[in-house]
């Protein structure tokens, strides 16, 4: 069968041109062949992939992991019905890979699992109130700004006229 290309019109793989499909939005298998092979591609995953995956396997009892800290000092501040830590887990890359699976029921159960590390966290002794807002305002997890805080604690706090004045050396020399 001889199909001829006509300048401008978009084609299918064989060659076919595709009826009502814009020049602009041509496949680019089309124009790259080697795309379609199988080799030239790598399979990406998510780290959240193992979150969900536990909890549409086991539901959310046990011990946190540390990636459910980490998923929870991120997303424990949104508390909001329409804007929580399940509903932005919907929308996560590894949600839409198990999108058959991973239904509105299974966000709720996933925003119960954050609320409840988060409560478990707030629990141990010394902990501040604020250190989950803080965490997530600073990208790390819940014990990593606890620690941080309590060297602070510990230590003290440069006043900040000195701060401008102290040098990389200078800071290891703080009273």
């Amino acid at each position: 069968m001889d199909v001829r290309r006509r300048q401008g019109e978009a084609h299918d793989r064989d060659g076919h041109p595709c009826p009502g499909a814009e020049p602009s939005r041509r496949r680019p298998l089309n124009d790259y062949p080697v795309l379609g092979e199988r080799d030239a591609s790598v399979e990406v995953h998510s780290p959240i992939d193992v979150f969900l995956d536990d909890l549409l396997a086991m539901g959310s009892d046990g011990d946190a992991t540390k990636l459910e800290v980490a998923l929870t000092s991120l997303l424990s501040n949104f508390e909001d019905e329409h804007e929580n830590a399940g509903t932005i887990l919907r929308r996560t890359f590894a949600a839409y890979r198990m999108r058959d699976r991973f239904t509105a029921e299974h966000a709720t159960l996933a925003q119960a699992r954050v609320a409840e590390v988060k409560a478990r966290f707030l629990e141990r002794p010394g902990v501040r109130p604020w250190i989950p807002q803080v965490a997530m305002r600073a990208g790390v997890e819940f014990l990593r700004a606890q620690r941080m805080w309590q060297a602070y604690e510990a230590r003290g706090v440069v006043p900040i006229k000195h701060v401008a004045s102290l040098d990389v050396r200078g800071w290891f020399d703080v009273d």
